[in-house]
This record gives structure tokens, sequence and C-alpha cells, in this order.
């Protein structure tokens, strides 16, 4: 009995499902030798065979639909009538009239619609277009496999909380969220983004300057378009995150790579190769992919730099909260007297990656010009989940879960070296992080990092490779590993077939290991 009544509960919610043919536009002519009933059929049957109305969707009643089309009934009916002797729908007693949910002969026909347009050869882009064309997305990022990096550990006071402030978002929504708003963002939520950031950033900034983003990238991209022209001069750190150089290959910018030491950007070595950089892109809390901290000689240095220059400096401040050595340092910004430093950071990283929330802070000079970049850009971010973020940071929930999280991370982090230190050693050293959500293992000369990547992906393990990060430094081998967001037994497996991969490559056989080795990885 309660199998039974399980399918008829599925059958009753699948029943419910889209009416998307409530919304196809049907149009008929009467003066067309074709009747009007085979008018109606032969559109339906060309939505049923794209897919336009997917399997299982129902179809409006003959009087509903002959009312909304202006047709009589009759034809409706026989056009149904039609479509259902040949397969292509199906009446349910008592539900209603339903695409067939298996139609097996139309599968080359939907197969050739879909691809009918693919392979034209002559297609024109613009110079940026065929620029984005070549830049393959980050497929390592969106896995699920340990170690991919960027995953976060969300625990249940975290989850109780955002339910509960979401559901009373919910039951009383304010009026701004049916409307559109400010290109920066709600004002309420700048303000306790400005708040955040004083206090734990030593931020210098107010609500006016806050500009909430999808994230730090959109923060990277409107600020090429407002602050460089096509064809000038860049810093970057040497090695340096890889969607960051190509979005500066994509805007056509030159990029100028120098190297980064223990403390952080060498300044002399840039100021040798390009002394009037346009701008500055520096991570200066945690450098990715070393972990180095720079300096606060090192931080004075650069702003002294980039005043002389007249340059602007991108600081992307992007897992600073997790900390767990020493004191943090002062942002750039916050150091900054000539109001020349964008500050990025994320909420993504301390929360969750699909909340896509991260913000600038923008000099007071440059808040029209970024206002109207994001105007143009998507007009602004979404209002309705700020409230919700709004209340989880005024009512405390933020920072108990910053400092839980820190914690937490700080147990696995120790957990995880020790286990990838005895999976690799001695083919690889691996040094404690000051801060952040992953940690480079640094393999020994001779051993290939891409390689390394590619044989642990084989054996369900997902690591970067960053030697391909650096441009014009002598590349280290290494490979980037976050431990974040992943059960602890199930990256201790992963260490180990790391550890398996990094030994194939170094014996420089792809079937070091036998079939019956690598099941029991």
């Amino acid at each position: 009995m309660k199998a039974l009544g399980r399918d008829r509960s599925l059958r009753k919610k699948r029943e419910r499902q889209t009416k998307w043919a409530n919304l196809l536009d049907v149009e008929v002519t009467p003066d067309l030798p074709v009747s009007i009933a085979r008018q109606i059929y032969q559109q339906l049957q060309k939505a049923i065979i794209s897919t336009a109305l997917p399997a299982g969707s129902r179809l409006p009643s003959t009087r509903v639909f002959s009312e909304r089309i202006g047709v009589s009934r009759t034809s409706v009916i026989a056009a149904y009538n039609e479509l259902l002797a040949e397969g292509y729908i199906e009446g349910r007693q008592g539900s209603g009239t339903f695409i067939t949910a298996q139609l097996p002969d139309l599968a080359n026909s939907r197969s050739s619609f879909a691809i009918a347009d693919e392979g034209k050869a002559g297609r024109r882009l613009s110079e940026l277009g065929y620029r984005y064309r070549g830049m393959v997305s980050d497929g390592a990022a969106v896995s699920d496999q340990p170690f991919t990096a960027g995953r976060c550990s969300v625990d249940l006071p975290t989850i109780e909380a955002w339910r509960q402030i979401s559901a009373r978002h919910a039951r009383s929504i304010p009026s701004d969220v049916l409307g559109y708003g400010d290109p920066f963002g709600r004002k309420s939520f700048r303000e306790v983004v400005a708040e955040y950031l004083r206090a734990f950033r030593s931020v210098n900034c107010t609500a006016e300057q806050i500009m909430v983003t999808s994230g730090a990238q959109q923060a990277i991209d409107l600020s090429l378009r407002v602050l460089l022209n096509s064809g000038e001069s860049v810093w970057i750190e040497d090695p340096a995150y890889p969607a960051l150089q190509n979005s500066l290959r994509a805007a056509n910018n030159i990029m100028i790579p120098v190297p980064v030491d223990v403390n952080g950007i060498v300044v002399g070595v840039g100021l040798e190769k390009e002394p009037q950089p346009r701008a500055i892109f520096v991570t200066p809390s945690h450098q990715y992919p070393t972990g180095a901290v720079m300096s606060i000689e090192r931080r004075r240095e650069l702003l002294q730099a980039a005043s002389a220059a007249d340059a602007w400096i991108l600081e992307d401040d992007y897992d600073s909260e997790f900390r767990y050595a020493g004191h943090p340092l002062p942002s750039l910004q916050g150091l900054d007297r000539s109001s020349r430093v964008i500050y990025i950071g994320t909420l993504s990283k301390v929360l969750f990656p699909g909340l896509r929330t991260g913000f600038a802070v923008i000099p007071l000079d440059l808040v029209d010009a970024y206002r109207g970049a994001r105007y143009l850009s998507d007009r602004g971010p979404p209002i309705a989940h700020q409230g919700v973020l709004e209340e989880f940071m005024r009512e405390g929930f933020f920072t108990s879960h910053i400092r839980r999280m820190r914690q937490h991370y700080r147990t696995v982090l120790e957990t995880v070296i020790a286990d990838v230190r005895a999976a690799l050693e001695p083919l690889a050293t691996v040094t404690m992080p000051e801060c952040g959500m992953r940690f480079v293992a640094y393999l020994a000369d001779g051993i290939d990092d891409v390689a390394v990547a590619r044989e642990a992906a084989r054996l369900g393990v997902v690591v970067r490779p960053i030697s391909p990060l650096y441009l014009d430094s002598m590349a280290r081998s290494g490979i980037d590993i976050g431990f974040t967001g992943f059960n602890p037994k199930l990256m201790q497996i992963a260490a180990t077939r790391l550890g398996a991969a990094v030994r194939i490559v170094a014996a420089g056989r792809s079937d070091a290991l036998t079939v019956a080795q690598r099941q029991h990885l």
C-alpha cells in the first residue's frame, strides 16, 4: 500500500510539472490551403520533436487551448487526436493530456534538430570574441573530488541560521526586492560590509564606496574596463592566478611578470622591468599560489612605487579570514594615503561558493565610473539574498561562523599536512601555510607537476599544477592542494592516491600500478 501511495504521489507531482505549452506561440492562418487542425498539429509536432515541449509535460485542455488561440474546439480536438494516434501525446484519465514520456523513434530527429547549426564555417567574431574562445574555463574548480581548491565547510549552526533568516525573508518580502536596485547593491547591506571591513581588515571605506559583485572575478573584469586602455602595461605577480592572466589577455593588456619572494612581490624587479605600469595586481595577504604574505615594508614600498608611477593597485584579499599563525597585517588599502588601491574581497569563500557574492571598495572619485560600468554590465547585483546576508552578518552569525571555521580548518589542515607528507616524502616538500584554504606541495627536481595532476585525476584526485602559472620566473614544480570542504577520512585516502600518482610519474611509467593496485586505491 505504501508503494502504491508513493507511485500515486509521484504521478500527481509529475502532473503538476511545467506547463510550457501554455506559453507556446501557436499561430493559425485561415487563408492557407492547409486546414487549421493540420496547422495546429504541425506546430505542436515540431515543438515536441525539438523538445521545446519536453517529455512528460502537460498540454492545456482542448477548450482552454481553443479559446487561447481563437479557433474552434473541433480543430484542436482533431489536432490532438492525430498526435495521439501517432504516439506523440497520451491521455491520462482524470489528469489531462501529456507529451509521451518515451519517444524512441524521434531520437534521430531530435539529434539532427539540435545540431543543425553547429560547425558552420566563416562565423565572424570580434577580436575579443576570438580571445575569449581560446580561454578554457577551470573545470577543476567545480569538481567535488579532493583536493579541489575553493570548497567550503559549512556546519549545522550556520545552516540553521541561514535557513531561519531565509524563511523569515520569504514570509515578508521587502518591496525593494520586487524592483530594480542600485547598481552597487542594497545600501543597508553595503553598510554592514563596510563595518566588517573597517573592523576586520582596517579598510578605510564607507557604504558609498562598496560595490557588491558576483565574486572577485567580476570586480577584476569591471576594473579592467574602467581603469585600463588596450595595450597598457600591468604588473602581475609571477606566478599568478590563471583567471587573472586570462582576463588581461582578453583585455589586450601587456602583462609584466614580477617575481615573488617570501615577502611578496619584488618591487625593485618590477621597477626595472617597467617603471611606469598603469596598474598593479597583487594578493598581499596570501599570495596565489605560493602563499607568501607581503611584509609591511614591502607594502609601503609598493604603495610608494605606485604613487610615483600614478598606477592603480588592485588588492585581491580572497581568503584572509582564515589565519592560523601570527597577526594579520593591515590591508594595502588601509595603508594607502593617495586613494589608488581598489580593494577586492569575497564572501563566497567565507561561506559557500554558490553564494556568488563579493565586493570591491572603490576610491570615491571613481565611484561614478564604476557605477556606470556596472549598470551597463548587468544593471546590478540580485537584491533578494543581500537582505539574508545582511541579517546573517548583523546578528553575529557571520563572525561566529568565521571563528568556528578557522578552528576547524586549522585542525583539518594539521591532519591533511601530515597525511600528504607521509604519502609524498621524500618526493615533495610541504610547509604549513599561515592562512587560507589551500597549500602547495613542491615536487622534487625532475617530477613534472602537469603529469602528476593528470595521473592523479586518473586515480580520482583533483590537484592543480602550479608550473603553468609562471610567466617569466623560473617555474617551480608543485601541486596546489585544497583541504577545506571534504571529509578528513576521504582526504586521507586521496593523499595515498596522490602519493601513488607522484611515484608513477617519478618512475616515468604510467603503468607503474597494476589494475589490482589501482582498485585498492
